[in-house]
C-alpha cells in the first residue's frame, strides 16, 4: 500500500487507497476496510466493513463511508490484509496518520 488518504468530516469520510506502482508491487486480492467509531472514553460506538475491489500496482479506489454518529472522538481506519496485519489510519481529534502493524 502506497497511500491511504482520507478526507470529509468526521460523519461522512471519503477514503482513498492506493497501491505501490513500483517493485515490490502485487495486485491487491481479497483486502478489507474497517472502521471503527470510538465515543467519549474510548468506547467503540459503531463498527463498518467492506471489501476493496483488486487493486493492480498503481491503482486507486475511494470509497465512501458514512457513520450514525456525526460527532465521533476518534474514527479508526483499518486496511486488513488476508495475511491478517493491517494498515491503520485514525482521523478525529489528533492529526490523521498511517502506520505499518503487523499485528490484527
Amino acid at each position: 500500500m502506497a497511500a491511504l488518504d482520507i478526507s470529509g468530516v468526521p460523519g461522512s469520510l471519503q477514503v482513498k487507497l492506493r497501491t505501490r506502482g513500483r517493485v515490490p508491487a502485487y495486485t491487491l486480492r481479497g483486502y478489507k476496510l474497517r472502521a471503527i467509531v470510538f465515543g467519549d472514553g474510548e468506547i467503540p460506538i459503531e463498527r463498518l466493513e467492506a471489501p476493496l475491489p483488486d487493486l493492480a500496482p498503481g491503482a486507486q479506489t475511494t470509497l465512501p463511508i458514512t457513520f450514525r454518529e456525526k460527532a465521533p472522538a476518534r474514527i479508526q481506519l483499518d486496511v486488513l490484509r488476508p495475511t491478517g496485519s493491517r494498515l491503520t489510519g485514525t482521523f478525529g481529534k489528533r492529526r490523521t496518520r498511517c502506520e505499518e502493524s503487523r499485528y490484527p
